[in-house]
């Protein structure tokens, strides 16, 4: 039997290889399939990086001091509350103080009722509005040795707890601590019937950025800065790196900015502080007494701590106070409630 062998089979007439251009043409499609799956790599890279940074700047964002008021408020509003009961009456230097109440307006416009202490000196020509710090209440400061000074030479003292703090009713906010300032400042003029020309503002730590916003919307006397902060802003930035990140506009309202209120013009002003002071250090009354338009006054206390009086320093603040009062125009004559 003859074996038949098989021959190559050639294209017919008419294969797509014998086309002129066919190699080009296929060479061609190959390419245009390699630039479109790298043009949908690089579209789904750039998708990517896109949620990605949008996933990046919006947790940016959410951790923004002004997103983030329940950590604000706790971390600025430290309150002491009073033991269940009416006020008590504390007494300063052997004058017992009255109970005083009086009401604030939340942004929600609810009423919260507040109550302050009211210490009358029968010498006394002008009072003295104590806004104290973001921890404790008025117990803590009602009979302290600035208290005592500040009565002892002859001044009215008006103390208050701002809302969630002592006998006050309500919760202790951040922003809530300007509305409870100006409501007590509005209280003391209004009801006790002061005139502003008699009303000096003393504001201590948190109290005195509290201070600086009353002062820079309330006329007044005269103001004291005692152991407070250039901004919140700042100290935040200080006390935690990562609060650097953030500009001013995303920190919460009010800024309780108080180089904004020494720059522009302003009663005079006392500002103490302690070399010794590790909480708020001494370079924020520093600054703020080279901001500071005139009239101004830097004291500065060589061996006490944040808000306290060493032994040391008593006599110097006393000096202090002494002089920057004498250094006033004389007050009118006080009104008696």
């Amino acid at each position: 039997m003859a074996i038949v062998g098989f021959a190559p089979r050639s294209a017919p007439p008419g294969d797509i290889t014998d086309l002129p251009g066919w190699g080009r043409r296929v060479t061609e499609e190959h390419s245009n399939l390699g630039v479109d799956a790298r043009a949908r790599r690089r579209r789904l890279f750039t998708f990517l990086i896109a949620t990605l940074c949008t996933g990046v700047f919006a947790l940016y964002l959410a951790l923004a001091p002004c997103n983030q008021m329940d950590l604000v408020d706790a971390t600025a509003c430290q309150p002491i509350k009073a033991p269940p009961g009416p006020p008590r009456a504390y007494a300063l230097l052997g004058k017992k103080g009255q109970v005083c109440w009086f009401e604030t307006e939340r942004a929600d416009h609810k009423k919260v009722r507040l109550s302050g202490l009211l210490f009358v000196n029968e010498k006394a020509r002008d009072i003295i509005m104590v806004s104290h710090g973001k921890g404790g209440s008025v117990a803590f400061v009602a009979n302290d040795y600035r208290m005592q000074t500040f009565f002892r030479q002859g001044h009215s003292l008006f103390l208050y707890d701002y809302a969630g703090y002592g006998s006050s009713e309500g919760k202790a906010t951040y922003a809530g601590l300007l509305s409870d300032g100006l409501a007590a400042y509005d209280y003391v003029v209004k009801q006790l019937h002061y005139t502003p020309s008699q009303v000096v503002l003393y504001g201590i730590s948190m109290g005195g950025g509290v201070t600086g916003e009353i002062a820079a919307k309330r006329p007044c006397k005269a103001v004291i800065l005692d152991s407070s902060y250039t901004s919140v802003e700042r100290w935040a930035k200080q006390v935690v790196a990562f609060m650097k990140v953030y500009p001013t506009f995303l920190y919460p309202q009010p800024y309780y900015d108080n180089t904004a209120f020494v720059q522009a013009p302003h009663a005079p002003l006392l500002i103490v502080h302690s070399k010794e002071d590790r909480m708020i250090p001494q370079e924020h009354a520093l600054t703020l007494n080279k901001l500071a338009s005139s009239p101004t006054t830097l004291v500065l206390l060589q061996h006490s701590g944040h808000g306290g009086m060493a032994p040391e320093d008593c006599e110097t603040f006393s000096r202090a106070i002494d002089s920057f009062f004498a250094s006033l125009n004389p007050p009118t004559e006080i009104s008696k409630t």
